[in-house]
């Protein structure tokens, strides 16, 4: 069955689509800032050093955008004395960037001489030396941004993700530790009730808590502390945040009487969802306008089937500039090897739903905050139960196809996602040994069962539950983009995988992944690629393979 295509077909002379060097930052904005693939040397040695400038260029005009911080990275591992004036004059440009960002910059341009030699930026890092020196400094100079810009509070929630988590809970703490708090603080400690970070969350309650006009059960009033209050009693997926919200407004609901109305939820004016690389990682974009604050908010929500939402970047523009919303939306799209589904906001929000299910305590503050300006207050974690279908469609789950069919199908699914293979050292290891021994002829599971049960034993059966979460994904975006036959063949593998019976190393897509991934380690060691050595891991992340 031919691979169904999900995008129009781009022109190959479109000079649009993502060269290696973009797919290089790509790669790098999905990896936290602490890892170093793919932004060794090697990686980067391998790109044409042209190519890569002007990719890095092209970033640092959008610092804020999806590739901003990774072309930080980037100029930090190059050391290139013309990429760092770049950034440098990137950040007088650019003067309204999240201090997380700014603080990253900085530290790169740190002894490069740049900073000195433009007054600008020296009196910025100054002054941002000076609202993180110290914890009262700190504190001060949080509660006097927030509450001088109370709409841009994404803006320290992303600095907040830079500090420590001992450090950033007990500043939260501080908050509501004199007294009342102005609208911008509220928002702040609100949002920061959301975190996944235990410590993080505990603080701002206990902040807001302090903060709070009335005694538990008293009156509340159409202040923003009790704004705070009724959001987390309507809103908080944890039932003893809610509860403990609800004691606060005197046990009465989002309808009780004299309560402040809600954030009104924005309108979903686009969305994109991809398909996933090789690990699990994909992402999901929602365009969304406010027309209450005339505003246009746009977000990009990496995600990853272990891990959750991973990355968060946002755009907020007036409603009447659609070039923000627009070039979010290119950035992600068109990259070889992976499908992407557009206009089909309901896939977006069930996968980015399911997504939030798994946040765990390094998920950015910073997530709350573009959930609610594109996806709504109401969105919250729960499991993706697949699309709603037509009254005449069958749904893919109550249809699967017969077993026997397994087999082709495996080869459709893995066809169309050809990042889907393992190559760890130990499937190195078995297509060395197999192609010393059969003198080049390509892995076969019946004659190399031995290796194949090896393998799967030893590697595949732990990453099952990765492939089994990622068939689910794929077989709900070829439904929504309209292709049945990969739809069901991917629900059926998700669903076998599910099974015990099934978690077998003569299963069709185990044999079948073992197979290719052999396969492809086989060419990669006739090539010269052996991905057990580091630098040629770094190339292969960067996408320059030979041959």
């Amino acid at each position: 069955m031919p691979r169904h295509p999900i995008a129009p077909e781009s022109d190959p002379g479109d000079d649009s689509r993502p060269n290696e060097a973009d797919l290089l930052l790509d790669e790098a904005a999905l990896l936290p800032d602490t890892e170093g693939e793919p932004l060794d040397h090697p990686a980067l040695d391998s790109i044409d050093p042209d190519l890569l400038s002007a990719s890095v260029r092209s970033a640092l005009a959008d610092l804020g955008g999806p590739r901003g911080l990774a072309a930080v990275r980037v100029v930090e591992a190059m050391g290139d004395p013309d990429l760092f004036d770049a950034l440098a004059d990137a950040l007088l440009d650019q003067p309204d960037l999240p201090v997380d960002l700014l603080y990253r910059a900085l530290q790169v341009l740190e002894g490069s001489g740049r900073i000195e030699a433009r007054p600008e930026l020296f009196a910025l890092r100054e002054e941002l030396i000076e609202a993180l020196d110290g914890d009262d400094a700190t504190l001060d100079g949080l509660i006097e941004q927030i509450e001088e810009e109370p709409e841009d509070v994404w803006i320290p929630l992303q600095g907040l993700a830079e500090i420590e988590p001992d450090v950033r809970a007990e500043i939260v703490a501080e908050l509501g530790a004199g007294g009342p708090i102005g609208p911008g603080t509220a928002e702040l400690l609100r949002l920061l009730c959301y975190a996944h970070d235990p410590a993080l969350r505990r603080s701002a309650l206990d902040a807001l808590e302090a903060a709070s006009p009335a005694e538990p059960g008293g009156p509340a009033g159409d202040d923003p502390v009790s704004r705070a209050w009724l959001d987390l009693a309507a809103h908080h997926p944890d039932p003893n945040v809610s509860s403990r919200a609800s004691r606060r407004l005197g046990n009465r609901g989002p309808s009780g009487p004299g309560l402040p109305a809600a954030r009104p939820a924005p309108r979903i004016v686009a969305s994109l969802v991809t398909g996933l690389d090789g690990r699990g990682r994909g992402q999901v974009a929602l365009v969304a306008d406010d027309p209450g604050a005339g505003l246009r908010v746009c977000s990009a929500f990496g995600c990853d089937v272990m891990a959750g939402v991973v990355a968060v970047v946002g755009r907020i523009a007036p409603i009447a500039d659609p070039e923000p919303g627009a070039a979010l939306l290119a950035e992600l799209r068109g990259h070889p090897g992976r499908d992407e589904v557009e206009g089909a906001p309901e896939l977006a929000l069930g996968l980015l739903a399911g997504a939030l299910l798994l946040c765990g305590p390094g998920t950015t503050p910073a997530l709350r905050f573009w959930l609610e300006r594109t996806a709504g207050p109401a969105l919250g974690p729960r499991p993706f139960s697949g699309l709603a279908l037509d009254p005449a469609e069958r749904s893919p789950l109550l249809d699967p196809p017969p077993f026997e069919e397994m087999a082709s199908r495996v080869d459709d699914v893995l066809d169309a996602c050809p990042g889907w293979i393992d190559d760890s050292d130990l499937t190195f290891e078995l297509a060395e040994e197999l192609l010393l021994r059969w003198g080049g002829a390509p892995p076969d599971p019946r004659r190399d069962a031995g290796a194949y049960r090896f393998l799967f034993e030893h590697r595949l059966r732990d990453q099952l539950e990765l492939y089994r979460r990622m068939l689910f994904w794929m077989g709900w975006l070829w439904q929504a983009a309209g292709a049945p036959e990969l739809a069901r063949s991917s629900l059926a593998l998700a669903e076998q995988l599910s099974d015990p019976q099934h978690v077998v190393p003569s299963h069709p897509f185990a044999s079948a992944l073992a197979t290719r991934s052999l396969l492809a380690a086989q060419n990669g060691l006739r090539l010269g690629l052996d991905l057990r050595d580091p630098a040629a891991r770094a190339r292969m992340e960067a996408g320059d393979l030979p041959g």
